[in-house]
């Protein structure tokens, strides 16, 4: 929990964006050398300093399921964004609705949140995988489990 003690003074919806900008950061750079390695001399080279394995190839499954993790994360951030950008005291809304909606929209950050340790994590192992390995990975992620729990606690509603 120390990660996120700084986020504590932010409201949801800043907490989301923060966390997201960082996880879309660290994968975008990821991504870019993956896609440029094999054409880009500067991306072989970035590869090679950052010790990533040559064979990127073998991770197309996984990194498919990174892809449609943080897709999702998006989505339900974008969600997040909307409701905190709603202005309740108009709304017609009683206040059950609003209880009840604000409960879910944190039980979604919490997904999204837990979401992007999981993607920061998975990402950090694929940088660190010798090329042995790349043959053999198959960690026990739960990429899916991550991307229905955020889709089942707001998307779904």
């Amino acid at each position: 929990m120390m990660l996120f003690e700084p986020l504590g003074p932010f409201r949801w919806d800043a907490k989301v964006v923060l966390t997201l900008a960082a996880v879309v950061s660290i994968y975008g750079e990821f991504w870019l050398i993956t896609q440029l390695v094999h054409r880009n001399s500067l991306a072989a080279l970035t590869a090679k300093l950052k010790q990533m394995p040559k064979e990127l190839n073998m991770l197309k499954i996984q990194l498919k399921a990174l892809n449609l993790l943080i897709d999702t994360m998006i989505e339900a951030a974008n969600l997040v964004l909307d409701f905190e950008g709603l202005p309740l005291q108009q709304q017609l809304l009683d206040d059950d609705e609003i209880v009840v909606t604000k409960s879910k929209m944190y039980i979604t950050v919490y997904w999204i949140l837990r979401s992007s340790i999981s993607c920061a994590s998975q990402i950090a192992d694929f940088r660190t995988m010798k090329d042995n390995q790349a043959f053999k990975f198959n960690k026990h992620c739960s990429m899916d489990s991550l991307q229905l729990g955020i889709q089942a606690k707001w998307l779904m509603q």
